[in-house]
């Protein structure tokens, strides 16, 4: 998959703030703090994440095109970073498509268009869908469907390097979505979402949001409300013959689209199989692990990270580097910190490298500030071990459980329950 977002040169001068947010993070501002992974501003570098699937549906018709549009779980649920089965647990929103097609089905197309049209917005000649939802009550899965009156280009996928997704195979298709969610008539919280899925032809596009949930809803109440308000989206087009509002010299290939496009979808929880470990434990200076949650999905880990002096830092970094050249000696010591940035001067940015019961690294994908989260890729989970390392990249990269566990200034290990 084509992956050159690193390369395009953004004159940030001749921007608005909204398309700064948008595409301005491709310049990273700070190399450390790696946001979430999205699409071509690799904004908020995170999965994911959230994750909504959006099936974009201008009318009935579009059943003839998209045969499975109540089942888009199904085809993008390997595909995506939080990968597992959802097609079997989620809550349909659009009718299953044989309701469509058979003439003498009841409701037959009618159903199908008043529904779709329910969980359907469209702007600027783009329709998102929403199609599918399915929540555990720490995340949101929402599956969408996005069509274009004309064509979307050929878009571009992305890579998670830092989570060890480097050799292409962990490539897929990204759409970027700013704007904002709440629930249950909440205060609105602003949010990138990426919505990951899968070009399926010139004008679809088949993905999942995934929204990270600050505040977790609990499962045997009414369905909860959540509403979606985007401002714009933003992809990549390898073919550069899309033209959007961000044109010019420098910005080919880059595809954003102010607008408004609005979407209320109930939601239920199904918090069966979600797993809470409260560590809640530091060591001497303040650094640790806060909660610990796990799905069948995803680990979420709280950090806990001290705000402290620069020289209290400068303390922690030294005795971390001494610890490590002690366990591993000076060479591997100095190998293992290659991409560390320690420096005193800006604030304390720890990582969690975390293994599972058979020594292998739970692959971190994003950063949600309050908690960093890493995919499970539908692998069952046993035990988990937890190394608090002084600095985030390092503590992402770690492949060798025995290094990581010298080198860790906190550790934790968690017997998961049968």
């Amino acid at each position: 998959m084509y992956n050159e977002f690193h390369k395009i040169p953004i004159p940030e001068e001749k921007l608005d703030k909204t398309i700064e947010k948008s595409i301005g993070i491709l310049k990273r501002k700070r190399r450390r703090k790696i946001q979430k992974y999205t699409m071509v501003s690799v904004g908020s570098l995170a999965a994911v994440f959230v994750c909504v699937i959006v099936v974009c549906i201008a009318n009935p018709v579009m059943a003839s095109k998209l045969p499975l549009i109540g089942d888009i779980f199904a085809q993008v649920e390997k595909d995506i970073s939080f990968s597992g089965d959802y097609s079997h647990k989620a809550q349909k929103l659009v009718p299953e498509d044989n309701t469509v097609n058979d003439a003498d089905a009841e409701g037959g197309e009618n159903e199908y268009e008043e529904t779709a049209q329910a969980y359907s917005a469209t702007d600027r000649d783009i329709t998102l869908t929403a199609s599918e939802v399915y929540c555990d009550g720490t995340s949101l899965f929402i599956t969408i469907a996005m069509e274009r009156k004309e064509s979307l280009g050929v878009m571009w996928g992305y890579d998670n390097q830092y989570a060890g997704w480097g050799n292409g195979g962990g490539e897929t298709d990204l759409v970027q979505l700013l704007g904002s969610y709440s629930i249950n008539g909440s205060q609105e919280k602003d949010y990138d979402f990426s919505l990951e899925g899968k070009q399926v032809n010139e004008t679809t596009f088949l993905g999942v949001v995934k929204i990270n949930l600050m505040e977790e809803l609990n499962a045997g109440e009414a369905p909860y409300e959540l509403q979606i308000s985007w401002d714009a989206i933003n992809w990549g087009d390898k073919s550069g013959t899309v033209e959007s509002d961000v044109a010019g010299e420098g910005n080919e290939g880059i595809c954003f689209f102010r607008g408004k496009w609005v979407l209320a979808i109930p939601v239920s929880v199904t918090s069966d199989n979600v797993q809470t470990y409260e560590v809640n434990n530091t060591n001497e200076d303040g650094i640790g692990i806060g909660k610990v949650t796990v799905t069948p999905y995803e680990v979420k880990v709280e950090p806990i990270e001290p705000e402290i002096s620069s020289e209290q830092i400068r303390k922690i970094y030294d005795k971390a580097k001494k610890q490590a050249e002690e366990a591993l000696g000076k060479e591997q010591a100095e190998e293992f910190y290659t991409e560390a940035y320690l420096d005193s001067s800006e604030p304390l940015h720890i990582g969690v490298a975390v293994f599972d019961q058979d020594g292998q690294r739970v692959r971190w994908v994003e950063d949600m500030g309050v908690y960093e989260t890493y995919a499970l890729k539908e692998k069952e989970i046993t035990k988990l071990s937890l190394y608090v390392i002084v600095d985030d990249i390092t503590a992402i990269k770690a492949k060798d459980q025995e290094k990581a566990a010298a080198c860790a200034v906190y550790s934790e290990e968690i017997e998961l329950e049968k």
